[in-house]
């Protein structure tokens, strides 16, 4: 005759107690991680439904030459540009974030690596180039023309620093299919 398997009946128990104990660890943790996602999603929803950009303006900064403090953005392993539009080597930049003025490196509105068509070879370039004040009209067309709900970061944007570090850096004129650079040198652009 066949011998059944027989395990204690407190043995049994302990089994079923632990995989219910797993279980229900289980659900628990599902459901805050769900929540938790939710809430994520929720506070990320509610950022991009923000539209600063009707408060995007376009603020001259030809005649200002010094801040107390400074933005300021270095992409490479060698430039930073300022929010005043002013190229600096790395070791030119104070410890407010401008750039040092008094050096022959320093360069206010370099488009020294850019063509016509606003696509720049270098980063701060492209940035400091778009700075300039006679693009005024071009940066305001393009906000106009950027800030659909398909392009939610453009909302965000509340200044020409802010609006030119963005658009050169996400242009979709330097690229084809969004994948692939048009032109492998100038693939920072500035323009529409």
């Amino acid at each position: 005759a066949m011998q059944k398997s027989t395990v204690p009946f407190p043995k049994v128990l302990l089994k079923k107690k632990l995989l219910f104990i797993v279980v229900i660890l289980l659900v628990l943790v599902t459901l805050y991680v769900g929540l938790r996602l939710r809430q994520a999603s929720a506070i990320h929803r509610d950022v991009l439904s923000t539209t600063p950009a009707s408060t995007f303006t376009w603020v001259s900064i030809e005649n200002v030459t010094a801040l107390e403090s400074c933005r300021n953005s270095r992409q490479g392993h060698t430039l930073y540009v300022d929010e005043l539009g002013y190229v600096c080597r790395l070791g030119d930049i104070l410890p407010n974030g401008c750039c040092v003025l008094d050096t022959s490196d320093t360069l206010r509105h370099d488009c020294s690596s850019c063509v016509e068509s606003g696509c720049c070879a270098v980063y701060e370039h492209c940035v400091s180039c778009c700075l300039h004040p006679d693009k005024e009209s071009l940066v305001i067309s393009v906000m106009k023309h950027r800030t659909g709900t398909y392009s939610p970061l453009y909302s965000l944007v509340r200044d020409p620093f802010e609006f030119c570090m963005l658009h050169c850096r996400t242009s979709s004129r330097s690229v084809h299919h969004e994948n692939a650079y048009k032109d492998t040198k100038l693939k920072y652009c500035y323009g529409l």
